[in-house]
């Protein structure tokens, strides 16, 4: 029994996870002007993720019940480099608020749901791309 399968999964799952929370926090005096700013994952793209991050978490509970083949493990890989490559994009949008409410006294960094999600991507593209290539 491969390892690889379990890798993929539990970042599938750790990603999936972290869409429902927190991936900006907001601080300051005038916090009341940013309101309207979305910070939660759910609001922030969030199902995007959802999507992207099943495929590795379908190929993991595919390859526990069967096999977790080269098929297999090229989807999680695919799914966990484009859910990679989406976080550090969305990573970019959060330091650009920041920069932007920084002019109104605000703090706006990012939370721990966000790296969270950066983990459980970064560990699904890692199985994905270690049982595909060995």
């Amino acid at each position: 029994m491969k390892a690889t399968k379990f890798v993929v999964g539990a970042g599938a799952a750790f990603g999936i996870l972290a869409v429902f929370l927190d991936w900006m926090s907001i601080e300051g005096k005038a916090v009341g002007l940013l309101k309207e700013l979305p910070t939660s994952g759910m609001s922030n793209g969030g199902p995007v993720f959802l999507f992207l991050l099943g495929f590795p978490l379908l190929a993991a509970a595919i390859g526990a019940a069967k096999r977790f083949g080269r098929g297999m493990a090229t989807m999680a890989l695919l799914g966990g480099l484009l859910s990679a490559f989406m976080a550090l994009v969305k990573y970019a949008d959060i330091q650009s608020a920041g920069k932007m409410a920084k002019q109104l006294g605000v703090t706006v960094s990012v939370a721990p749901g966000y790296w969270i999600l950066f983990l459980g991507s970064v560990l699904a593209l890692a199985g994905g791309r270690a049982h595909c290539f060995r």
